[in-house]
């Protein structure tokens, strides 16, 4: 019986530590970086973007770039069309998945903070 809180605990835990990081204080913009934005779109073609911003997150250097837009959520900006290219889940399944560097991003586009010299790919997938 005593395995069982202890395992709600530790999962309880885990779960803590990993929407800690999402309570906390938003970043501010601050100094100019250099971020890679690449597309990779529905032919599996690659399209880079060189991009210098102030800005802390990645879904607002998209917007100030008009690389990629969707709709303003409560979680965030849900990104439906990159380069043009429209991903719609209800038609057909599509979405686009962010990358930091080769690994799936753990957190949306809203709260992907930005590192100088960072590469980020937006890939559409189904």
């Amino acid at each position: 019986m005593k395995k069982i809180p202890a395992l709600a605990l530790t999962l309880l835990m885990i779960v803590s530590v990993l929407l800690l990081p999402a309570c906390g204080p938003k970043k501010e913009d601050g100094n100019e970086i250099a971020i890679t934005v690449v597309v990779v779109d529905d032919k599996g073609e690659e399209t880079n973007h060189e991009i210098k911003t102030t800005r802390a997150y990645l879904a607002d250097a998209l917007l100030d770039e008009k690389i990629a837009s969707g709709a303003m959520t409560e979680y965030g900006l849900m990104i439906d069309t990159v380069d043009g290219l429209l991903a719609d889940w209800n038609t057909n399944g599509a979405y686009w998945a962010i990358y930091v560097g080769e690994e799936m991003a753990m957190v949306g586009a809203s709260s992907l903070e930005l590192s100088d010299g960072g590469v980020y790919r937006l890939v559409y997938s189904k």
